[in-house]
C-alpha cells in the first residue's frame, strides 16, 4: 500500500482497503513456515496527516489468523486488531525531539517510530507487516483455561479424562515427598 505525499490534503486522508495476506511477503512466509496462517484479507483503516516534511499515519489493522493452541495443539481462529502508528519524513539528517538527548536516553529516530522515505510516495507494506507480526500471540491459547495434553498418554484434557497417574514425580524430586508437612 502506497501513499502519494502530494495527494494528502491539509485535513488528512483516510486510507481504507482489504488486501489479501499473500500481497505481504512477510505474512506469506509466516503462513507457510509456522502454525500461524492468515486466513482473510487484511482490513486497513488509516488516517494520513501531513505537516511540512513529516507524515503521520495512524489507525487500525484487522486480520484473521489460524493458530495452533500451545497447550492442546487444537487449531483455532482469532482476530488480530493492532493499533497502527508510524511517522515518516523525507529529511536526511537525523531528527530527534529537542527535549530528548539521544546520548542520555538511547533513543534514536527508529526507536521513536520515525522512518525515512525518498521520492514522492511512502510504502506502508513493511510497517503493516511488522504491526501484524508483532500482534501475533507468543503463546496462543484456544481458551484461557485450556487444560492441555496429558503428559503420559497425550489425551486432550479438555475433551477426555484419562486414567493416567500424573502424581508420579520426577525421580530427582522424589526425596522431597518424604519431607513432613507441618
Amino acid at each position: 500500500m502506497r501513499i502519494l505525499i502530494d495527494k494528502i490534503p491539509t485535513e488528512g486522508m483516510t486510507l481504507q482497503a482489504d488486501i489479501p495476506p499473500d500481497n505481504f511477503p512477510g505474512l506469506r512466509d509466516i503462513s507457510v513456515g509456522t502454525e500461524a496462517r492468515f486466513t482473510a484479507p487484511v482490513r486497513i483503516n488509516l488516517l494520513a496527516m501531513r505537516a511540512g516534511s513529516f507524515v503521520s499515519v495512524t489507525g487500525t489493522l484487522e486480520a484473521s489468523v489460524g493458530l495452533a493452541c500451545s497447550r492442546c495443539l487444537r487449531e483455532f481462529s482469532t482476530r488480530l486488531r493492532p493499533a497502527f502508528e508510524a511517522f515518516y519524513t523525507d529529511r536526511q539528517e537525523p531528527v530527534t525531539p529537542a527535549a530528548v538527548d539521544e546520548e542520555e536516553t538511547g533513543l534514536d529516530p527508529e526507536t521513536i517510530g520515525l522512518f525515512y522515505f525518498k521520492g514522492k510516495e511512502i510504502d506502508l507494506s513493511t510497517a503493516i507487516e511488522e504491526h501484524l507480526i508483532l500482534a501475533l500471540p507468543i503463546k496462543p491459547l484456544c481458551e484461557d483455561d485450556c487444560k492441555g495434553l496429558c503428559p503420559r498418554c497425550g489425551a486432550n484434557r479438555n475433551t477426555t479424562v484419562c486414567d493416567c497417574d500424573n502424581d508420579n514425580l520426577d525421580p530427582r524430586f522424589a526425596v522431597l515427598k518424604k519431607l513432613k508437612k507441618p
